[in-house]
């Protein structure tokens, strides 16, 4: 989970970033640089707290004109929509960021709505079940003693109309044991066959 930073220093991150609108094309995608460049502007900027994990950091796609009518060398506008969580006030919010000028052009909360699945949940979220009582307990009634082996993957499901999970970020965690030699495959995804 990415820790907020103080203000100065994500503001002297976002500065010492610079920006040349003259080396894209319209439609690449944000570089690694504009990406954390982005979150820095979110995190000092948008005011919506410290505790903020990043869904999607994207390229706003500018309109069609500006694609067809594009020279190499001419200055772009770039801008990334957001999807961010505030987890523990459990909001989700839209924006749309100018790269050039570092402004927020849009900050919506997204009331009733969840993101996608987020990484950075599991990595957390893993080692505090495999090490909770009652899923030690399980695990030592299956005659597993060791629950730093046991894998969880995280499977996001949907709200069903059960009350008890309305408005609550719910996966299922397929749980799996593993062993000190483990078989690793390389699946081809395109052809479904082993490599």
């Amino acid at each position: 989970m990415v820790k907020q930073g103080t203000k100065q220093v994500e503001l002297a991150m976002v500065n010492s970033i610079s920006f040349d609108s003259t080396m894209f094309h319209p439609l690449d995608p944000l570089s690694v640089g504009e990406i954390n460049r982005v979150a820095a502007i979110v995190r000092s900027k948008a005011g919506l707290g410290e505790d903020l994990l990043f869904q999607t950091i994207a390229l706003h796609e500018p309109p069609k004109r500006d694609v067809i009518d594009f020279v190499r060398g001419a200055r772009i506008t770039r801008e990334a929509s957001v999807v961010v969580l505030n987890y523990k006030r459990e909001e989700i919010y839209e924006l749309d960021i100018s790269l050039e000028t570092e402004e927020i052009l849009r900050c919506e909360h997204m009331p009733g709505v969840q993101p996608a699945f987020i990484f950075d949940d599991f990595n957390e979220w893993e080692s505090r079940i495999t090490h909770a009582p009652v899923f030690v307990e399980a695990l030592k009634k299956r005659g597993i003693d060791n629950p730093d082996l046991v894998m969880i993957d995280p499977w996001p499901i949907s709200n069903f109309g059960v009350e008890e999970e309305h408005g609550k970020r719910l996966a299922v965690g397929r749980c799996w044991v593993r062993r000190e030699k483990a078989i690793m495959v390389m699946l081809d995804l395109s052809r479904a066959y082993l490599r």
